[in-house]
């Protein structure tokens, strides 16, 4: 029996953060070049669109997400998960995350503050808490 993956907040939100899922449509913007009016002047960097590379249109909540800025709202990085969590050889599942800020955000605690909103947010939806 196929275990189903468990489904995740759209977007995950912070004291500082939004964190909404990037679209099929977004992420071809970015690796398309076409700027939003809403992302830092320095979005997206490299890894960015790699990241969203493997977003489609049935990516689901284990996809890229934005790292949005409160204070100002600009788009300033990704974070995401490489995939839904897969069982292990222990046999409990895990996924691998990656993430990245644009220079100016670097130093601020974001990275830290969007990983530990994403990881609350799995342990919430697999206890049920």
């Amino acid at each position: 029996m196929t275990q189903r993956p468990m489904e995740l907040a759209d977007t995950v939100t912070t004291r500082r953060l939004r964190l909404p899922l990037v679209t099929a449509d977004l992420a071809a913007d970015m690796k398309a070049g076409r700027r939003h009016p809403d992302w830092h002047a320095d979005f997206p960097r490299e890894d960015d669109i790699d990241g969203v590379s493997m977003v489609s249109a049935d990516s689901g909540p284990w996809a890229s997400r934005l790292v949005v800025r409160g204070f100002d709202g600009l788009v300033c990085g990704t974070i995401g998960f490489f995939g839904p969590p897969e069982p292990a050889a222990d046999g409990v599942p895990e996924t691998e995350t990656g993430y990245g800020l644009v220079a100016e955000a670097r130093g601020h605690g974001l990275a830290t503050e969007a990983l530990r909103a994403l990881l609350a947010e799995t342990d919430r939806r697999a206890t049920g808490t």
